[in-house]
């Protein structure tokens, strides 16, 4: 008789034992897991912050896409950049100032 009562406590004690091993497996999962949802949150605030920037550039361009066909643009661009004057008009240069 007493060698089934330790047979029953080795049976109790390796059931404890996967107990306190399952608790511990599921508490580091979950920590774990917290810690990815942390950085992936983190990651997505970023990514989110970075797309409405795009965004906004993507808006930028689309707008001058629309413009650049227009007359007062293409002047604009031909006077700043090409430096060209319309006919009959003088160019007048400032000496104390630098020239680009």
């Amino acid at each position: 008789m007493a060698k089934s009562k330790r047979r029953r406590n080795y049976g109790k004690l390796i059931i404890r034992v996967i107990f306190v091993f399952a608790i511990f497996y599921v508490t580091s999962t979950f920590y774990d897991q917290y810690k990815e949802m942390k950085y992936l949150n983190a990651r997505e605030e970023a990514l989110t912050g970075n797309l409405k920037v795009l965004q906004k550039d993507i808006k930028s361009l689309n707008d001058q896409i629309e413009n650049s066909n227009t007359d007062e643009y293409i002047e604009k661009i031909a006077r700043e950049h090409l430096k060209m004057v319309k006919k009959d008009e003088m160019i007048f240069i400032d000496l104390g100032k630098a020239v680009k």
